[in-house]
């Protein structure tokens, strides 16, 4: 496991870790990621054909697959969060492409709503994992919990 950045201390808690973890099943996630990214561009390529706003769809697109990579890739509780709440909202402006839709509309709106939920829910979460293991780096979390295993 190969992990790249620098952190900043927040209160005595290690808040804001600008790091990357790189190991073998972060590749092979951040691999099927891609190959579906590809499928849905390839895909969606016909079916945007004289689009005017086929931009706008693209672009929503490539910003949920970059909240997905850093969802996969860093070493952050509070940026995993941060970037699980990218992805969320870029789907929903994914949802919400065709306005003229009742059916996706009525979806999307529960979608936002049960998302904003979870988010409240991840985001109390990060906040009582850094009081209490201050820090919010995951390999610290994970190397500390391994000790006592290796003890017997």
């Amino acid at each position: 496991m190969v992990v790249l950045g620098h952190s900043v201390s927040i209160f005595g808690v290690d808040a804001l870790s600008l790091s990357l973890r790189l190991d073998a099943l972060s590749c092979i996630v951040m691999t099927l990621v891609a190959f579906i990214g590809w499928v849905i561009v390839r895909y969606s390529q016909p079916h945007l054909a004289g689009e005017a706003r086929a931009r706008t769809y693209i672009a929503w697109l490539v910003a949920t697959l970059a909240a997905v990579a850093v969802v996969i890739l860093t070493n952050n509780l509070l940026v995993l969060a941060l970037a699980w709440t990218a992805t969320s909202v870029s789907l929903h402006h994914l949802l919400t492409f065709y306005a003229d839709r009742p059916a996706a509309l009525i979806a999307a709106h529960e979608q936002f709503l049960y998302s904003r939920v979870a988010e409240i829910c991840l985001f109390t979460a990060v906040i009582l994992i850094g009081a209490s293991l201050r820090t919010l780096e995951i390999t610290r979390r994970t190397a500390a919990a391994a000790l006592p295993l290796l003890g017997s």
